[in-house]
C-alpha cells in the first residue's frame, strides 16, 4: 500500500522526503478527491482544520474518530483502513528509528525511545476567500518525536501556494505542497517550520498528519525557548508563532528569505 524509497536531507536539519508514497492508485485518487470531505467542509471558516482518527483509541478525548455517521460506509472503512495500516507499519516505525535516532542522540545524548506511540490523521484545511496564513513559524509540541505529513492535492488544484518552509535558524528550505509526497523530521530544538500563505480557492488542502510521541515526556520547552511570546491555542489556524525572532529572521540576509513571507511574518508578530 506505501511505498518508503526516501531521500534524506540534512538541510536545514534532517528531513525524509518519500515521492509517490502511496502506491495504490485508486485509493490515492479517493483521498485526494472523494465528495464527502468536501461536502463536510463546505461551511467551515477560512482554512479551518479538520482531522479523521482512524479509531476512537487514537482519538483519544476527541470526538473526530472513525467510524463516524456522518460519512458513508465506503468512506469510514477506506480511510480508517489506511490510517490504521500506517500506524501498523512496522517497517515505517522502524525507518523512522533507525534513520533519526542518531539525530536524536547528538542533541540529547542518552536517548531511548520505542517509537510505538504513533497517531495518523486524514483531514484538510478548508478553502479561503480571503489570502490567510496558515501557520507561522513554530517548534512542535516538545513531547513530539516525529511530526509530518502526506500531502494529497486535489486534482485541479494549480496554486503555487500554501508550501511548508523549514529552517534552523539560519538557513531556509521551502518543500512544496505536491501530491502524494511523504515529509518526516524529528522534532528536534532547532527544527522551525511553518506552512506558508493559502491564496484565495475553493479546493481543500488535504493532507495526513503523522506524530509519533516520546515515551519519556518532553525534550524542550517549546513554548519558551527562544520567546516569551505564546500563542493561544485557538488562534493556531491562523498561525502558530512561538518566537519569530528567535529563528533569527530580524538579521535576515540577502537571498535567505523572500520579501512577501519576510512581510507576512512580521505582520502575524504585530497581531499576537
Amino acid at each position: 500500500m506505501v511505498n518508503l524509497s526516501f531521500e534524506l536531507k540534512q538541510v536545514p536539519f534532517p528531513h525524509m522526503i518519500v515521492r509517490d508514497v502511496i502506491s495504490d492508485e485508486t485509493l490515492k485518487d479517493y483521498l485526494c478527491n472523494n465528495n464527502e470531505l468536501t461536502e463536510y467542509m463546505k461551511d467551515r471558516k477560512n482554512l479551518e482544520r479538520v482531522e479523521f482518527y482512524g479509531s476512537k483509541k487514537d482519538a483519544g478525548g476527541r470526538k473526530t474518530f472513525l467510524p463516524d455517521n456522518k460519512f458513508s460506509q465506503t468512506f469510514n472503512d477506506r480511510v480508517s483502513k489506511f490510517l490504521n495500516a500506517l500506524k501498523t507499519n512496522r517497517e515505517l516505525s522502524g525507518l523512522i528509528k533507525n534513520t533519526f535516532t542518531p539525530m536524536f542522540e547528538s542533541f540529547y545524548g542518552d536517548f531511548k525511545e520505542s517509537f510505538e506511540k504513533s497517531f495518523f490523521t486524514y483531514g484538510a484545511y478548508n478553502g479561503t476567500s480571503v489570502e490567510k496564513n496558515i501557520i507561522g513559524w513554530h517548534l512542535d509540541q516538545g513531547d513530539k518525536l516525529i511530526s509530518g505529513f502526506i500531502y494529497l492535492k486535489e486534482d485541479g488544484d494549480v496554486a503555487d501556494d500554501g508550501h511548508l518552509y523549514l529552517s534552523n535558524g539560519d538557513e531556509q528550505k521551502r518543500i512544496d505542497y505536491e501530491n502524494n509526497v511523504m515529509i518526516l523530521w524529528p522534532n528536534l530544538p532547532n527544527a522551525w517550520h511553518m506552512a506558508g500563505v493559502r491564496n484565495p480557492t475553493k479546493h481543500l488542502r488535504r493532507l495526513v498528519n503523522i506524530v509519533y510521541k516520546s515515551d519519556q515526556g518532553d525534550y524542550h520547552n517549546y513554548r519558551t525557548r527562544h520567546s516569551k511570546k505564546v500563542v493561544d491555542a485557538k488562534e493556531l489556524y491562523q498561525h502558530k508563532l512561538f518566537g519569530f525572532r528567535g529563528v533569527k529572521y530580524n538579521e535576515r540576509k540577502e537571498g535567505k528569505v523572500t520579501e512577501k513571507i519576510w512581510n507576512r511574518c512580521k505582520e502575524d508578530e504585530k497581531s499576537v
